[in-house]
């Protein structure tokens, strides 16, 4: 069987032979097929030459033109000319394309989206222009609207529970299979623990339908209440170990086995006080959707939003010590985890909610919940406001007063001077100014370590705002022990680890940093950095199949992410170190960078090191940055130091607690549910 990139190669070259037996020679015939070619594709709409010089690299340090390119040399080589068109599995979908001897973009832009052909795993044709009719009166085809219009505007590009109902099929037919061995190990059980199910809410309807999924339970070793949050007098509960409180808000629907689930899990580690599972959308008619497959224990995201949600269970002499002060559900969430120390995350889908995490919510519910993070606030020991990030949904944004220590900036760099949009920029010394002119945080120190041919000039410039210069005396590029090399030489509280091809966007974006340090269970700070076209370059860090990957790169820079994942602060795996801040103490504790990773994976290595010290790795998107990647140095990856961080990390690397890898897309890593699934 030939290779997809055979076979074009191999229909391109027939259609030159045919066209020389129609009486054309090779070259007239190859000109006037790209002159055609290209004139469809800029019709189209369908190339974005910003995005392909960004994606590829090696296409801008050539100069060529990247349309050329493509068509060329790109198209061949399984190039994408857009983020959403994938030409290698274009004709693989579609034999008849390869058949016709077509170059599959410009087939899709002229055939393909008319005949209702997709043009890439991410995106559906037939689904997006049936929910967007205005796509016929544009002049765009679906893929340009989208890209365009559509993505910024939040339309969607593909159904995003057509591979979910096909899921939930799949379990309803285990769990029939099932069944008796799940009886017959709830029989066997060595501790059988009594769940007290609150429901809360006041349409009787809905309580009913509540009450009516718990006593479906394949677990029934339950007591069923009515409960409100706002009641002075609460049920007496044993306060043992035996005993678990769960709450659930009236319309929530409980799945079969969902008490079976916390049962399972307190047998497998009796220690457990708190857990909580993952849940999904009840749509009128009862079909499900939308699932929020959650992160593990994750403390900085619960200050974000209540992600517990209604599939969570409390060990009954943790939740009776907090529940008589708690006038809110989040309050009694936070207050609970306050206290406890085994906190487990279930991954299955137990509870279906009418009213979703994602979903909008009433004014009173926000003001309960800033009532209970203003109350985290203060029994932690800080200062601060509280506010709905998007206003009337329950994602919020924490704003912490922080001292004002001294903050050491440390900034390697290779002294390059470059183009960008026409303009030659010193890179360091336009981070410098920016920093400067745009930042309102004022008590830094700037530790520049060099290479030792800046000149002269230069060396007077920065000495001029202040900095320390360190320069690093050895020849081969090591970007790990320039920054300890930095470390070593800065005299701050805290560390800033920063690029040189970096500018802030927002003036309080140190500030924004500095805040989660308010909390001693943080290690690592990390930044929301754009693209200079604002698309995301880094919100976050999950690893997939083994590998750390930027999540939900080039969205737009005001992308609300995954249950608000890109727009609050969260707890990651990692984050890049193109800007981390750190505590100095703390960096200098784990080793700094490791040295042996001198070009690949350092950052994340020293994630990892902040994660195995029993540190959380944050992720802050009000500190905004403009991030000109790579503008510095070319990446490159060293296959000896990926070797060694696999080596190092295989136990870390297995699952991302983070980002659920086995329903969530990865490669990329989107947070996209997963609707091309590697196991259906």
């Amino acid at each position: 069987m030939l290779r997809r990139t055979n076979v074009f190669r191999l229909a391109r070259s027939i259609r030159g032979i045919k066209r020389v037996v129609l009486g054309q020679t090779i070259p007239a015939a190859i000109a006037q097929s790209f002159k055609s070619d290209k004139e469809i594709i800029i019709q189209s709409r369908l190339f974005n030459k910003d995005w392909y010089l960004l994606r590829y690299g090696d296409v801008a340090a050539s100069r060529a033109d990247p349309l050329d390119h493509y068509i060329r040399d790109g198209v061949r080589e399984g190039r994408y000319p857009n983020p959403l068109f994938d030409g290698n599995w274009y004709l693989e979908r579609y034999p008849d394309v390869a058949a016709a001897r077509m170059n599959p973009l410009v087939h899709y832009a002229q055939y393909g989206c008319r005949e209702g052909r997709d043009p890439h795993p991410g995106f559906s044709t037939l689904y997006y222009l049936d929910k967007n009719p205005d796509v016929a009166d544009s002049g765009l085809n679906a893929l340009a609207h989208y890209l365009l219009v559509g993505s910024a505007a939040g339309r969607r590009a593909f159904d995003p529970n057509a591979r979910y109902r096909r899921q939930v099929l799949k379990e309803q037919q285990q769990l029939a299979v099932e069944m008796p061995h799940l009886l017959q190990h709830v029989n066997v059980m060595l501790y059988k623990p009594i769940f007290h199910v609150f429901i809360c809410g006041n349409d009787a309807g809905e309580r009913a339908d509540t009450r009516a999924s718990v006593e479906r339970q394949i677990y029934e070793d339950f007591i069923i209440y009515e409960f409100d949050w706002l009641a002075t007098k609460r049920p007496e509960i044993k306060a043992d170990d035996q005993s678990y409180l769960v709450f659930l808000r009236s319309s929530d629907l409980l799945g079969e086995r969902a008490l079976y689930e916390f049962a399972n899990a307190i047998n497998a580690n009796p220690a457990i006080e708190i857990a909580y599972a993952d849940e999904d959308r009840l749509e009128d008619g009862g079909a499900r959707s939308t699932p929020f497959y959650k992160p593990d224990w994750s403390p900085d995201t619960l200050e974000s939003l209540n992600y517990f949600g209604s599939a969570a269970s409390f060990r009954a002499d943790l939740a009776t010590s907090v529940w008589a002060d708690a006038r809110s559900y989040f309050d009694f969430v936070l207050r609970a985890t306050e206290l406890a120390s085994q906190i487990e995350h279930i991954r299955a889908v137990i509870c279906h909610r009418r009213h979703g995490a994602a979903d909008p919510i009433l004014p009173e519910e926000s003001e309960a919940d800033v009532s209970a993070l203003l109350g985290r606030l203060e029994r932690t020991g800080r200062v601060g406001t509280v506010a709905p990030t998007i206003k009337s949904y329950a994602c919020y944004d924490v704003t912490v007063k922080s001292p004002a220590p001294r903050i050491s900036v440390i900034i390697p760099t290779a002294g390059q001077v470059v183009d960008l949009d026409g303009h030659r920029v010193d890179l360091i010394l336009n981070c410098l100014d920016s920093i400067e002119r745009i930042s309102t945080y004022k008590n830094l120190e700037f530790v520049v370590v060099d290479n030792g041919d800046l000149g002269d000039k230069r060396l007077k410039d920065l000495q001029a705002r202040g900095c320390q210069i360190v320069t690093f005396g050895e020849t081969k590029f090591n970007v790990s022990k320039k920054l300890n090399l930095g470390a070593s030489n800065a005299k701050g509280e805290l560390l800033l680890l920063l690029n040189d091809d970096i500018q802030p966007r927002t003036t309080d974006w140190i500030e924004r940093l500095l805040e989660h340090f308010e909390k001693p269970g943080v290690g690592v700070v990390g930044a929301k950095l754009l693209y200079p076209d604002l698309t995301l370059q880094h919100a976050g860090v999950a690893t997939n199949k083994g590998n750390p990957e930027h999540i939900r790169r080039m969205y737009p820079h005001n992308d609300r992410g995954y249950f608000f994942s890109t727009c609050s602060a969260r707890d990651y795996s990692a984050v890049t170190g193109a800007c981390m801040m750190v505590r100095a103490e703390v960096y200098r504790r784990l080793g700094g960078y490791n040295e042996a990773l001198a070009i690949s994976y350092n950052d994340v290595d020293f994630c990892f090191k902040i994660r195995e010290a029993g540190l959380t790795v944050v992720y802050a998107p009000r500190a905004q940055l403009i991030h000109f990647e790579s503008q510095s140095r070319k990446p490159i990856l060293d296959l000896a130091e990926s070797e060694y961080f696999h080596t190092r990390w295989a136990s870390m690397l297995t699952s991302d607690p983070y980002y659920n890898e086995e329903n969530l897309e990865i490669l990329p890593g989107s947070f996209e549910v997963d609707h091309n699934p590697r196991w259906l």
